[in-house]
């Protein structure tokens, strides 16, 4: 079970936790390849045991790079700003997690070599070492009370190897949401000019207004990240946000042109000796207003992050007892907002009148100006967009630590 960000979090039960048979005695044959793997990369920075390393003391915010980090009398490489995060606060009954942000510390960190990729002769590996992938290694790593990791883009990869972890309260990993902007509103499309003057007595219909198009569709979510820990004795539990983010709003769809304005009435006309020949024509009707555009399409909520945890079986019976995590994916985004209809062109006006002779007007009789034309047709919000799966559940594996 898992809780939505910002409320109360619920601890994974017995039940939500799936493990065969095989992973209780010793590794299964694809963490065997996880492990050689894993070990490659140490010994590519010269590392062949953890039990030199040191105590790797971690506090405050904290944000891993790419490379491997390891014990360091200096470990603060730069300062960075960071948000929409999130950390957990105990309020007495369960944690909860708020919202975070502020200034934190990038770790230094040891640039692996490419050829690690060619020394761990693991087929079964897909995995490569690159700018998204950030290694913590230590005899123990002991991370203070209050302590906030912050995967911030590109890191998507945290892998954590000591032979002891420490955890103290309100320690949580969580990740920056990418900053996604629901794309802009389309500008309302320029009004027709008005329609020429009629040369009959019929006046001419004025041009119709554009329609609106559809919202564009909003960025999807970001996948949360991946953790992994691999670990022979640990204590404390530490929360981990690995919420997919939710999908962007989708764009409002752009508001329909307003309808031209009917054509002036054909103005009148007098005979060679001054009598009204024809009189004024009617003014055209105004054009239809342009419909309204669909609203966009939300985004698609981001998948879920992965929480791996390699231990024996002690911890894992520690962990069996509840933890707090998130691992659900984002929401979808909210369909955007549809335009608004276009308006009805007005009408045009009846021709001119002339004076003839004997004081007599020639008008438009009982022709009239054009009517204004019909509003455009309404439309409806766009589709929100899916909501973020799981990339898995959380896996706990146990293996003996005679291996």
């Amino acid at each position: 079970m898992t809780s939505t960000l910002g409320t109360q979090f619920i601890p994974i039960a017995k039940q939500s936790i799936t493990m065969s048979s095989n992973t209780l005695t010793s590794l299964t044959s694809s963490s065997q390849d996880r492990l050689q793997y894993h070990k490659a990369v140490l010994e590519s920075v010269g590392i062949t045991s953890l039990s030199s390393l040191g105590i790797l003391n971690l506090s405050g915010n904290l944000i891993p790079q790419a490379g491997l980090t390891r014990p360091d009398p200096n470990l603060a490489a730069s300062q960075v700003y960071f948000q929409s995060a999130y950390k957990v606060t105990n309020t007495g009954t369960a944690p909860v997690l708020q919202p975070a942000g502020g200034q934190a510390t990038i770790l230094k960190a040891i640039p692996i070599p490419s050829k690690t990729i060619t020394a761990a002769s693991v087929s079964s590996l897909a995995t490569q070492i690159n700018v998204d992938t950030a290694y913590w290694v230590a005899t123990e790593i002991n991370l203070q009370d209050n302590t906030t990791i912050v995967l911030k883009q590109p890191q998507h990869y945290l892998i954590l190897i000591a032979e002891k972890i420490t955890v103290g309260q309100n320690v949580t990993f969580t990740w920056e949401r990418p900053s996604k902007f629901s794309p802009a509103k389309q500008a309302k499309p320029p009004t027709p000019s008005q329609a020429p003057t009629s040369t009959s007595l019929v006046g001419i219909t004025g041009t119709n207004g554009i329609h609106g198009v559809k919202g564009g569709r909003a960025p999807d979510g970001t996948s949360a990240p991946e953790l992994e820990v691999w670990v022979l004795d640990m204590t404390g539990r530490p929360a981990f946000d690995l919420r997919g983010q939710d999908g962007t709003t989708g764009g409002a769809g752009q508001d329909g042109g307003n309808g031209g304005q009917g054509g002036k009435g054909k103005p009148a006309e007098l005979d060679w000796a001054g009598f009204c020949k024809a009189g004024a024509g009617a003014g055209g009707n105004g054009g239809a207003g342009g419909n309204a555009g669909l609203g966009g399409d939300g985004g698609n909520g981001g998948t879920g992050g992965k929480l791996s945890l390699y231990a024996p079986q002690n911890v894992i019976n520690q962990y069996l007892q509840g933890f707090y995590i998130t691992v659900d994916g984002g929401r979808g985004g909210a369909g955007g907002l549809p335009g608004e209809r276009g308006s009805g062109g007005s009408g045009g006006p009846v021709g001119d009148s002339l004076k003839a002779n004997f004081g007599a007007i020639c008008g438009p009789g009982s022709r009239t100006a054009g009517s204004r034309g019909p509003d455009g047709a309404s439309s409806a919000q766009g589709s929100s967009g899916y909501e973020g799966g799981e990339t898995t559940r959380t896996h706990q594996y146990a293996f003996n630590r005679s291996r």
